[in-house]
């Protein structure tokens, strides 16, 4: 429940007057489930992927078996975005860790910059990122022992806060993975206020998928989701 609390307090105090704007809430695909991205996929450099209710119902343990031949067609140039804690996020490379990178960017008490955790090849990489110059230097050794981090986080960075996925992409620019001076990027999830609104703050393109399995929420999340989430972000991107 931390967790959830958290990112509608960072939401609230860092994007309140962006929740006012319908530019937040364009959403340019509209998609049953992530087994659609496989007709999209080509226009596309780079996706970002929500987890929960996006890939699979809340915390699930395992994939959708339907949804499988979508989510290989799509690995190499698909990743995840993380709200989740850290512990979770190591739940979340376990079900995931084999198609695709996870991303978390936090923050520790030692060091000035972000620091982007990336689990990749099912290793964890620990980068501090330059929010200037979008240059990453490797703490790895600093910062982590295996799946393990040495520090303790003290700040997460949590959609719709687009610094995180700025992040992924810078990333993904530095190592040459994408070419800089593209932005053919997608962003893929389930909310409104989280994903969409994320996409659009980083100024790239946005996916609406149909919740998966949503009735495996928190009951927060489920009356969050249809009292505020669905009204407010429906009405939005129609003004969009």
């Amino acid at each position: 429940m931390g967790d959830h609390a958290e990112t509608v307090g960072q939401a609230v105090r860092k994007h309140f007057f962006d929740y006012f704007k319908p530019s937040s809430y364009k959403v340019d695909y509209r998609l049953k489930t992530v087994a659609q991205l496989s007709h999209i996929e080509n226009d596309f450099d780079l996706i970002f992927l929500d987890r929960d209710c996006t890939l699979h119902g809340y915390h699930a343990k395992q994939r959708i078996p339907d949804f499988e031949p979508a989510l290989q067609q799509i690995k190499k140039k698909s990743e995840i975005v993380s709200n989740s804690s850290f512990d979770e996020m190591l739940c979340i490379v376990d079900v995931f860790g084999d198609l695709f990178p996870v991303n978390k960017l936090v923050q520790f008490a030692s060091i000035a910059s972000p620091c982007l955790l990336r689990f990749a090849d099912g290793n964890l990489g620990v980068y501090s990122y330059n929010t200037e110059t979008g240059e990453f230097t490797d703490l790895t050794k600093n910062f982590s022992q295996g799946d393990r981090l040495l520090e303790k986080i003290i700040y997460d960075f949590r959609k719709p806060d687009p610094t995180a996925v700025q992040a992924a992409i810078d990333y993904n620019k530095f190592t040459g993975a994408i070419p800089k001076e593209k932005e053919r990027i997608l962003m893929v999830g389930d909310r409104y206020l989280t994903d969409v609104v994320c996409g659009n703050l980083a100024g790239i393109s946005t996916a609406l998928v149909e919740p998966v399995d949503h009735a495996s929420e928190k009951v927060s999340l489920i009356l969050g989701r249809w009292l505020v989430d669905v009204p407010v972000g429906g009405l939005m991107s129609r003004l969009a």
